[in-house]
């Protein structure tokens, strides 16, 4: 179920990074978040069961790493069949008709996002975030807008750029998100040091 997170000081700090994903976003009226929040937890067991699945093989290795030690046979199977069973869920991720939103760069953290839109938001209001990682893996959170600022220069699709606090999360989703950053800052900081290396 989508869990509401922690407020003010509560909160945890994540890693932020610069990146392009697929996002499709809409207002969220007070008086119908908690049907939106119904919706969210339908929608993520349609396109989000992967996240769900990386999650529980994270709490389980412990586990698996004490029954490789006393039963490498059977740890081994076990592992055989955890990959077929991804393959399976990998095929049947791909053909549910997840529709993508355009795509666009954004700021993203564990706990929230920063995103152009054509339309502005206000303080008060809540969103519904639809984010499809580069890979693909889906996530569906609401937020609260921290702020909204209008820029009239910029493109009519850019004009305001939204700041926003994730409110209602999954934890397999949130996982995700922090997974997703760290490969990515490791990915990144490697690339520039081979660059480093090549250059004259």
């Amino acid at each position: 179920m989508v869990e509401r997170t922690a407020s003010g000081a509560e909160r945890r700090r994540y890693y932020r990074i610069d990146e392009e994903v697929y996002l499709t976003h809409r207002r969220v009226a007070s008086e119908h978040l908690d049907e939106a929040i119904a919706r969210l937890d339908e929608k993520r067991a349609r396109y989000c069961f992967l996240n769900d699945l990386d999650l529980a093989r994270e709490e389980q290795l412990p586990a698996w790493c004490l029954l490789r030690e006393r039963h490498p046979q059977v740890a081994d199977y076990l592992l055989y069949l955890e990959k077929r069973i991804d393959a399976v869920a990998k095929h049947v991720a791909e053909h549910v008709g997840l529709t993508y939103g355009p795509k666009q760069r954004v700021n993203i953290s564990a706990q929230g996002l920063r995103f152009y839109s054509p339309k502005p938001y206000g303080e008060e209001d809540y969103v519904e975030l639809q984010i499809v990682l580069p890979d693909r893996r889906c996530v569906l959170v609401i937020g609260g807008v921290v702020w909204c600022v209008d820029d009239p220069h910029a493109p009519p699709e850019e004009r305001y750029a939204v700041a926003v606090d994730f409110d209602y999360i999954h934890e397999a989703d949130r996982e995700l998100l922090v997974k997703h950053i760290q490969e990515t800052q490791r990915r990144r900081l490697a690339e520039q040091a081979a660059a480093d290396d090549e250059a004259p």
